[in-house]
């Protein structure tokens, strides 16, 4: 989901439920968990394209730019996000999307640890 109104959580699922191909196999929302919080109600935003998700792009922000941070460091409710996912039967991938805030040691590490927060929230 890129923040606009085209990319907003029902107009994915009209455009993937109604608008593509019935028959194309593989078609489905990717949901880009920073991008829907800038854009509303992210538990809601995962409600809504439960039916069509296919995997996530994970990341946070401040609620006011696009930051790409890593979980816990902007205002993303996670704990709420996770069991939003886990309500709806996600199994997908969680696939982190960072901005390189330091060297990439730094940056892996710091994700090795939202990694083992997650894995504790959802214990």
């Amino acid at each position: 989901m890129i923040p606009n109104r085209l990319s907003a959580a029902r107009a994915l699922v009209r455009l993937v439920e109604e608008d593509l191909d019935p028959v194309q196999p593989g078609i489905g929302i990717c949901l880009d968990m920073g991008h829907a919080f800038l854009m509303g109600d992210l538990a809601d935003a995962i409600e809504i394209v439960s039916g069509e998700l296919m995997t996530t792009h994970v990341h946070d922000n401040r609620g006011q730019n696009d930051d790409h941070l890593a979980p816990f460091d902007g205002k993303i409710d996670w704990p709420t996000a996770l069991m939003s996912l886990e309500k709806v039967g996600y199994e997908g991938l969680i696939v982190f999307e960072l901005a390189n805030t330091s060297t990439p040691r730094e940056v892996l590490q710091k994700t090795l640890g939202v990694r083992r927060r997650f894995e504790e929230i959802l214990a």
